[in-house]
C-alpha cells in the first residue's frame, strides 16, 4: 500500500515539476506572472502546486535511499516492465487465437509467430501456466498444419511443465495431443497408452468432454486393429455424451466418426446418412474449427457415393474436400482427398487418373508421416498395377504394406496387404505370377 501511494506522489510531483519549470521560467517572477495570467494560473495554485513539491521531498528522500522497488532514473519501473511484458504477451495469445479463426491463407503461420512472442514473455516472467498453455495451443497449430515434430515437441514440454506444476487438466490434455501424433506416425500401441492415460485424468476430473475425445480417438485406433464392433460402441457413447454436454462440434466428430465405421463395415447407405448429418451440423456452427468435421464428412460422402456407383456425386465431395482441405493448409488431409479422387477414377476405370492420384497422394502421405495412409496408399497403387499386368511392381508395393502395416500395428491394413499378395501369386500362367511365385519360394 505504501509503494503504491509513493509511487502515485512521485507520479503527481514528477509532472507538477514540469509544469513549474515551463512556466516559472527559473522564477523569474516577471515573465512567471505573464505566462500564469496568459495560461489562467491564479496564485492559488501556484502556491498549490509549490507547497505540494515541498511536501512531496521527503517522499523523494526516502526513494533515493529506497530505491529497490522503482528506478527513478528511468520512466518505467521495474514492475510496471513486468506489466508491460504481461500485456504484451496477453496481446500477441489473443492475436494468435484470433488469426486461427480467420479463414485466410497464411493465418496460421502468423498465430505461430505471435505464440511464440506469447511465450518469450511468459518465459521472461515465469509464468509456467500461462507457457504451458500456449504451448499446447503453438502445438495445434503446428498439427493442424501437419507439421507433427514441431507439435509433438510443444506438446512433451507442455506435459513437463503442467506434471511440474501439478494440473491434472493440463497433463490430460498434453497427453491427448502426443497420442494423437503418434497415432499420425502409426505408433498405434503409444497411441492407444495415450488416450487411455488421458481418459483416465479426464475421469477422475469428470470431465466428460474430454472422456468423449478419448472414445472417439480410441474408436479410429480400434478400426485399424480390426475390431469393429468395439469402435461402434466407443463412437455411439461418445456420440450420446456429446448431445447430453450439447456440444454440436463434439457430436459432428462422434457422427463423422461414426459414419466413417459404416463405412468400413460395408455400409455405404447408412454411412452417407450419417455424415451427411454431420455436415449439416459443421456448416452450421459457421467457425474455421468446423472447416475439419465438414472435410471429413466430404471425405465419407465421397467413398460412399463410389461405393453405391453415384460417381458425379462422389466427386462433388471429393472436390470440396480438396478445396476446403487446401483453403486450411492442412496437407494430411489433402492426401485423403487424392485418395479419393484415386478410389473414383479406378471404379471409373481411368486407370492413368487414378495411378495420379494415388502416387500424389503417397507424396503428401510420407511428407507428413502418415504412415497408415501410406500402407493403404501402397495398396492402392498396387492393385492399379495389378490391373495393368504388372504383377511384379504390384507384389512391391503389396509387400512395402504389409511391412509398414506390421510396423504400425494396423491388422486392417496388414489383412488387405496379404489378400493382395495372396491373390497375385495364384496366378502361375502369367510371365509375371511365375516370377511371384519363385520369389515366394526364394523368401
Amino acid at each position: 500500500m505504501r509503494n503504491e501511494s509513493v509511487k502515485k506522489i512521485v507520479e503527481i510531483g514528477s509532472k507538477l515539476s514540469v509544469f513549474l519549470s515551463r512556466n516559472m521560467r527559473l522564477w523569474n517572477k516577471s515573465s512567471a506572472t505573464k505566462l500564469w495570467r496568459a495560461e489562467g494560473v491564479n496564485e492559488d495554485r501556484r502556491y498549490f502546486s509549490i507547497q505540494f513539491l515541498i511536501a512531496s521531498l521527503p517522499m523523494w528522500q526516502f526513494m533515493r535511499a529506497n530505491p529497490a522497488p522503482f528506478n527513478l532514473t528511468s520512466t518505467v519501473t521495474p514492475q510496471n516492465a513486468k506489466d508491460e511484458i504481461r500485456i504484451k504477451a496477453e496481446r500477441a495469445f489473443g492475436d494468435a487465437e484470433s488469426l486461427i479463426e480467420k479463414d485466410i491463407q497464411g493465418a496460421s503461420h502468423q498465430a505461430i509467430e505471435k505464440y511464440k512472442e506469447a511465450l518469450a514473455g511468459w518465459r521472461e516472467l515465469g509464468e509456467r501456466r500461462e507457457e504451458a498453455i500456449t504451448l499446447i495451443n503453438a502445438g495445434k497449430a503446428h498439427y493442424y498444419m501437419s507439421e507433427d515434430h514441431a507439435a509433438y515437441d510443444h506438446f512433451n514440454e507442455s506435459l513437463r511443465i503442467y506434471q511440474m506444476i501439478d494440473d491434472s487438466e493440463g497433463m490430460a490434455e498434453s497427453r491427448f495431443y502426443i497420442a494423437c501424433v503418434h497415432a499420425d506416425w502409426g505408433n498405434l500401441s503409444l497411441a492407444r497408452d495415450g488416450y487411455l492415460h488421458a481418459q483416465d485424468l479426464w475421469q477422475s476430473l469428470n470431465n466428460l468432454q474430454g472422456q468423449a475425445r478419448c472414445k472417439i480417438t480410441l474408436a479410429v485406433i480400434n478400426i485399424q486393429l480390426g475390431d469393429k464392433q468395439q469402435a461402434f460402441s466407443l463412437y455411439r457413447e461418445a456420440l450420446d455424451i456429446n448431445r447430453q454436454l450439447g456440444d454440436r462440434y463434439g457430436e459432428t466428430a462422434a457422427l463423422n466418426g461414426l459414419g466413417y465405421a459404416y463405412l468400413e463395415d460395408g455400409e455405404a447407405r447408412n454411412a452417407i446418412a450419417t455424415a451427411d448429418n454431420a455436415l449439416k451440423i459443421a456448416k452450421g456452427l459457421g467457425t474455421k474449427k468446423a472447416l475439419i468435421p465438414q472435410i471429413l464428412a466430404h471425405s465419407t460422402l465421397g467413398q460412399a457415393y463410389t461405393r453405391v456407383g453415384e460417381y458425379q456425386t462422389a466427386l462433388l465431395h471429393v472436390t470440396k474436400e480438396m478445396e476446403i482441405s487446401r483453403r486450411i493448409e492442412d496437407r494430411r488431409l489433402e492426401g485423403y482427398s487424392f485418395n479419393n479422387f484415386g478410389l473414383i477414377f479406378e471404379a471409373l476405370g481411368d486407370k492413368r487418373k487414378a495411378l495420379d492420384s494415388y502416387e500424389r497422394a503417397l507424396a503428401l502421405h510420407r511428407d507428413v508421416q502418415n504412415r497408415p495412409q501410406e500402407s493403404a496408399t501402397l495398396n492402392s497403387i498396387g492393385y492399379i498395377h495389378e490391373l495393368d499386368g504388372n504383377g511384379c511392381r504390384a507384389l512391391e508395393c503389396y509387400r512395402t504394406a504389409l511391412q509398414i502395416s506390421r510396423e504400425t500395428e494396423n491388422l486392417a491394413e496388414e489383412t488387405r496387404s496379404l489378400d493382395n499378395i495372396t491373390r497375385v501369386s495364384r496366378d502361375p500362367g502369367s510371365i509375371s505370377g511365375a516370377r511371384i511365385q519363385r520369389d515366394l519360394r526364394q523368401q
